[in-house]
């Protein structure tokens, strides 16, 4: 089944609560029926539009996020990145690093690293 785009109905959304919000504002106003319908429906043309587009910035977010997700299922499934990934890391509790305090004068660091000071 083809995913469809969830632009149209943030769209009808957004312009029926500008038609309802219209028609509400023109009753309470006291207006004539034809007036309050006509400035309605003027309403629901223009904001369709803006929520069409409200509608495709959040497609777009909502599919970077899940893009972004994706990868991360990947990564952690496989233990590597994928071809492609632009943020391979680097994890440094895999690596045996093993700390050189030789060069170190300082007795206080010495201390603080746990190597034994000369005579003191």
């Amino acid at each position: 089944m083809p995913r469809t785009s969830s632009a149209i109905p943030i769209a009808c959304f957004v312009a029926l609560a500008a038609f309802l919000v219209a028609m509400l504002a023109g009753i309470m106003a006291g207006n004539a029926f034809a007036t309050v319908l006509g400035r309605a429906l003027f309403a629901l043309l223009i904001t369709w539009p803006v929520g069409w587009v409200i509608g495709l910035i959040i497609e777009h977010q909502f599919a970077s996020v899940t893009s972004e997700n994706e990868a991360e299922d990947a990564l952690e499934a496989t233990g590597r990145p994928q071809a492609g990934d632009d943020a391979a890391e680097f994890n440094l509790d895999d690596a045996s690093v093993e700390s050189d305090v030789s060069g170190v004068e300082d007795p206080v660091a010495k201390s603080e690293l746990g190597v034994a000071s000369g005579p003191s």
